[in-house]
């Protein structure tokens, strides 16, 4: 999909029907972050929360996994690892880097906004400048420490990797089947 030529989806496709939901991003970083267990909240109520009118009646539980996966990864398909790789952001921790991020780049006040479709505040997200600080975090947390030949700038970069480590491990489309059922 091409955000230039069609409007961000609003609703998902369940059982052949078109079913509306919410799309703004607070409502989706708390269902990632419920998937990925890093809040305890009620992930059937979250889900049928979700839908403007009604949840879709006998759905396929698998059609509506993968719908939500899909709208979750704003429409990327899920690329199938062998193994997972080493995640290096996090909305949790790095929630305030973002909120500061975005208040910096695009004067837009996550805190007070009504509406940001999550798609729209993935795009701003992943475009932002590489002057930031999260996104200064995001590349020392990716830096392989084996392909550092000096050993005094080795262990500085190991030392700022431990004070900004993550905790947790990245989501697919399994972990949000464990999390639904």
């Amino acid at each position: 999909m091409n955000p230039l030529t069609q409007k961000l989806p609003s609703t998902l496709a369940v059982s052949g029907k078109e079913y509306r939901i919410i799309t703004d991003f607070r409502y989706w970083l708390q269902i990632n972050e419920v998937i990925m267990g890093h809040i305890k909240d009620d992930i059937g109520a979250l889900i049928e929360g979700l839908f403007m009118e009604d949840m879709p009646e006998s759905t396929d539980a698998t059609e509506l996994m993968q719908q939500i996966g899909w709208f979750l990864r704003c429409g990327e398909q899920l690329h199938t690892q062998a193994s997972k790789q080493k995640e290096t952001f996090s909305y949790t921790a790095d929630a305030d880097y973002i909120i500061a991020a975005f208040q910096e780049f695009y004067s837009i006040d996550l805190m007070s906004i009504d509406d940001l479709h999550w798609w729209r505040f993935n795009i701003l997200l992943n475009a932002m400048s590489g002057d930031s600080e999260l996104k200064e975090r995001v590349r020392f947390r990716n830096i392989k420490l084996s392909d550092i030949k000096d050993s005094k700038q080795r262990r500085q970069i190991k030392r700022i990797q431990r004070m900004i480590a993550l905790p947790h491990a990245p989501i697919d489309d399994t972990d949000i089947g464990a999390a639904l059922w």
